[in-house]
């Protein structure tokens, strides 16, 4: 139904193979690593369109790595600091219970993560108001054009994954990783002393997700009724007098999402999201294709093939 451009990012310069290659070491197969938005290792002149994150009526935008691998989406510390997030001293990275500031607490939740090396790493992470993804079949020039993909209560842990070039003495640091949470069925994990629970399932968005390296693009076919219209406040899957009602009983109110009549997330409601209401009014699922991601997340698999125990991820209470 709608496609994504990607960019490349080839990182083998920030790369070691011990044996060398002329010793016999093989070198990676793929270096064509796809990116939501312009290439971290291109130089200036990629057009190709960033990742919108906002929250608290603040917008920031960067470049995510579209990784298979990764069951959860990540967010840089510098892009979190841009919509108001931020480590809170009293309880930071590396506690056993790490919190965010500028986030209320029924929104966060933390995530046990794993590395190369094994180490198990508290992270914590929550639920943005919205992520936007720009399609090609979207006005470029109209974010909330329906045909651009927005998750709203948008799970991501905030979380920063460099790489460094040794001999350039460079250091990159990633915007963001877009994880298979954004794409397919997931659910809520709650450990347990044998097996986990998995509590709040939800069926996949999507029919089909398809990689085209040689395009350059990320396809998704919706499955049916997933989809939201641009201003349904209250997630029903149609755009009427019960959604202006809730614009009209929030109208002039600033620090409030989506759910309470911010349909352009500025932050502020106003009569540009009256604007968005009455322009989609009467408009049904069928008609859009914006997204409503519910605020669910999976861990990683251990290497046994169990899932990894992770803290009970608390949903938005609206």
């Amino acid at each position: 139904d709608v496609t994504v451009a990607l960019s490349y990012g080839d990182f083998s310069r920030f790369t070691t193979l011990e044996p060398s290659q002329a010793a016999g070491a093989i070198p990676a197969t793929l270096n064509d690593n796809p990116f939501l938005g312009p290439s971290p290792v291109s130089g200036p002149g990629d057009t190709t369109p960033a990742v919108q994150m906002c929250h608290n009526g603040l917008k920031g935008e960067g470049s995510f790595l579209l990784d298979t691998g990764a069951a959860t989406s990540f967010i840089s510390t510098d892009l979190a600091s841009q919509v108001g997030v931020s480590y809170d001293p009293a309880n930071p990275l590396g506690s056993s219970n790490p919190r965010l500031l500028g986030v209320d607490l029924e929104d966060q939740f933390t995530l046990q993560i794993s590395g190369i090396s094994g180490e198990v790493l508290t992270v914590p992470g929550f639920y943005a108001d919205n992520m936007l993804v720009r399609t090609e079949q979207g006005d470029a020039a109209n974010d909330q054009d329906p045909n651009h993909l927005n998750w709203r209560g948008s799970p991501v842990l905030v979380f920063d994954i460099e790489i460094f070039d040794e001999a350039a003495n460079e250091t990159i640091m990633l915007d963001g990783i877009c994880g298979v949470n954004h794409l397919v069925a997931t659910a809520d994990i709650l450990p347990t002393d044998f097996i986990p629970l998995f509590l709040n399932p939800t069926a996949t968005p999507f029919d089909y997700v398809t990689f085209d390296e040689p395009a350059g693009t990320l396809g998704l076919n919706f499955a049916p009724g997933q989809a939201r219209p641009p201003a349904d406040a209250n997630r029903d899957g149609t755009v009427d007098l019960a959604d202006f009602g809730i614009l009209r009983a929030n109208f002039g109110a600033s620090g409030v999402g989506h759910e309470n009549g911010d349909f352009n997330c500025d932050g502020v409601v106003d009569l540009a999201d009256f604007g968005i209401l009455r322009a989609n009014f009467g408009g049904t699922a069928a008609d859009a294709q914006l997204l409503d991601a519910w605020a669910i997340s999976i861990p990683e698999p251990s290497v046994a093939g169990l899932l990894v125990a992770a803290p009970l991820l608390r949903r938005r209470r609206h």
